[in-house]
């Protein structure tokens, strides 16, 4: 199933915090990977801020194409709620990618997720963009090297002590 409509408005959550998609407006069944389609519905509105560049000139969505909405729903998650690209219309938007620009790192946002998963999710070439199964790895080696670098620096920011030991104590706390 290939949703088109990728972005974090769409997503809500249900009371076991799993994610659910609530708009399969452009949504499509297709076979692999490699399946492309145009929408059947030319002419309903198009979520620009989440379309890769190449979309909004072809109107034929990829897989990659998902990728790079993958990459812009990471960047809101991070804004905690931003609106990518606020206040540019569909032009604008298109004309800042054509020139090689990308949303910059949020606040908040860790510069690996930035550097080592975002930003490639927005490659300029289709196919050098990940693959959500790439995407996968990557971001568990991250989580992993995160998860690492805090405990080290939770561990190294105390000393340890010795306590004294007591001599002859029954051990039953007399």
């Amino acid at each position: 199933m290939r949703n088109v409509d990728l972005f974090a408005p769409a997503k809500m959550l249900d009371a076991n915090l799993d994610i659910k998609i609530g708009d399969f407006g452009l949504c499509r069944r297709v076979s692999d990977e490699s399946e492309a389609y145009e929408p059947s519905n030319k002419h309903r509105d198009v979520p620009f801020p989440w379309m890769a560049p190449e979309t909004m000139i072809s109107e034929t969505f990829t897989f990659q194409n998902d990728v790079w909405a993958y990459g812009v729903v990471l960047w809101e998650l991070t804004t905690r709620g931003l609106t990518p690209y606020a206040g540019k219309k569909g032009i604008e938007i298109m004309e800042f990618l054509r020139s090689n620009k990308r949303l910059q790192m949020p606040e908040y946002c860790p510069a690996p997720l930035y550097y080592q998963i975002m930003l490639p999710c927005w490659h300029a070439d289709p196919q050098s963009r990940p693959s959500f199964a790439d995407l996968v790895v990557l971001l568990n080696d991250l989580v992993d090297s995160m998860e690492s670098s805090q405990s080290q620096q939770l561990c190294g920011n105390y000393e340890k002590y010795e306590l004294p030991s007591s001599t002859g104590a029954s051990g039953n706390g007399r």
